[in-house]
């Protein structure tokens, strides 16, 4: 609780009938029941009789861990004043069944104060109670706010710089779960606000996430329980935060317990989990995005002098594609060292890569059948048939885009786990027949 809470000059009169008091609660809280984690109260007497004045206070409600309720004696010299300060930490508190309803916000304490001589004299006291915190507290609390918190989530997949910035999903969602963990069955509402969902690259951009109305201030309250907030294309930008493909997502929000002050309970152990899922269906617009590998190419020594023994070789692809993908292939035949021998994918354009086309799709983004590109033959010359014979790898490039990608908006389509792609590829050598005994 903030602040402080006091009563000051309160006169006690010596000799006589114990006086009750009531502290306020700082912020107007009612408490039914607590556990201090910390608290202090400041007790300050004044005597300015000439009796050394015996004072005892007695708090009923609030009890040590051994069940003892808490006392004050404080003895205070003629014409002199003193003061204390008693640390609340680890005591517990309940509120007095017979305590007046109107006084259900205060601690009660009851003072009474005695001389030695029997006359009756007059003390003022004055009471302070600060810095209180609680472990555990049941009751009605103000609206109090946590401040902002943070919580961090890993996002990215394997390789996704492959696709950032090249790539436009659709039909995407993320699921926000938000569990409060309590072992009590009354727990304060909890109003998470200003709730900022941001996208995070280790480069250091960033995402944010925005509703319907273009604000990235979102908002969960959450009662005693569960609560489930899915963001979709309909209320947020969902398709582009995900398509943005970050390596983390930050949740940042200002925690604000009992928001519309209700009787309940919270304890310091208390907690809110998050959990964030994200789906997207099978629909993208890829821009382009280069996929590189390489595959070790065998031939025995026999089939080496075969080759050399040519005079003119060629390799013909045929390539059949039922992904809504078109592409360029590129192949580079390398030696055992890796290095470049030369480029077999060479087009009669000029070019070093083979496109090949897409399967064509409907208005829905579903293939509706496949492509078959027409047959490329690439001849090789004698230098290409002898650096053919020292081959060990090919190095394969594949270069990917959807049609219509740069367009505004691109066309969307839907890339299945049974799509398909059949490549044939076979070659011919021409040898010169020399007749037996020439």
């Amino acid at each position: 609780l903030n602040g402080t809470s006091s009563v000051t000059d309160v006169p006690v009169l010596t000799d006589s009938q114990q006086v009750t008091l009531y502290i306020p609660f700082p912020d107007g809280a009612e408490i039914d029941s607590a556990v201090f984690l910390q608290g202090f109260i400041d007790l300050s007497v004044d005597n300015p009789s000439g009796d050394e004045v015996s004072l005892n206070i007695v708090f009923p409600g609030v009890k040590d861990a051994s069940g003892s309720q808490l006392y004050i004696t404080l003895n205070v010299q003629p014409f002199s004043s003193k003061a204390v300060t008693y640390d609340l930490s680890n005591n517990n508190y309940h509120v007095l069944d017979n305590q007046p309803p109107e006084y259900r916000n205060s601690f009660q304490l009851n003072a009474s104060a005695s001389t030695l001589s029997g006359v009756q004299q007059l003390i003022y006291v004055d009471l302070t109670t600060r810095d209180i915190m609680f472990s555990y507290v049941s009751g009605l609390l103000p609206p109090t706010s946590l401040g902002e918190r943070e919580n961090r989530f890993r996002f990215a997949p394997e390789n996704t710089s492959d696709y950032r910035d090249k790539a436009i999903l659709r039909e995407a969602d993320m699921i926000l779960d938000a569990e409060f963990i309590t072992p009590y069955s009354d727990p304060f509402p909890v109003d998470v606000t200003n709730l900022n969902i941001i996208g995070l690259r280790d480069d250091g951009t960033q995402f944010l996430l925005r509703d319907s109305t273009g604000s990235e201030n979102m908002s969960i309250y959450i009662d005693g329980g569960n609560v489930r907030r899915i963001f979709n294309e309909n209320n947020s930008n969902i398709t582009d935060f995900i398509s943005f493909l970050p390596d983390t997502i930050l949740l940042q929000a200002e925690y604000i317990i009992n928001p519309a002050n209700e009787r309940g309970s919270v304890a310091i152990t208390d907690s809110i989990k998050f959990e964030v899922t994200f789906k997207t269906k099978s629909f993208i617009a890829l821009k382009k995005s280069t996929m590189v590998d390489s595959t070790e190419i065998t031939l025995t020594q026999e089939q080496k002098d075969a080759i050399q023994d040519g005079n003119a070789a060629s390799v013909t692809i045929e390539l059949e594609n039922a992904v809504p993908l078109a592409g360029w292939l590129k192949i580079d035949l390398v030696d055992e060292n890796h290095n470049r021998l030369f480029t077999i994918s060479k087009n009669s354009n000029g070019t070093d890569t083979l496109f090949f086309e897409g399967a064509p799709v409907g208005s829905d983004g579903e293939v509706t059948g496949s492509f078959i590109n027409p047959p490329v033959k690439v001849a090789l010359n004698s230098s290409e048939i002898e650096m053919l014979t020292r081959a060990k790898f090919a190095v394969v490039s594949v270069t990917v885009r959807t049609s219509d990608a740069f367009k505004n908006p691109p066309t969307i389509v839907a890339v299945r786990p049974n799509a398909w792609v059949k490549i044939r590829a076979y070659g011919s050598i021409n040898y010169t027949v020399k007749p037996e005994g020439n």
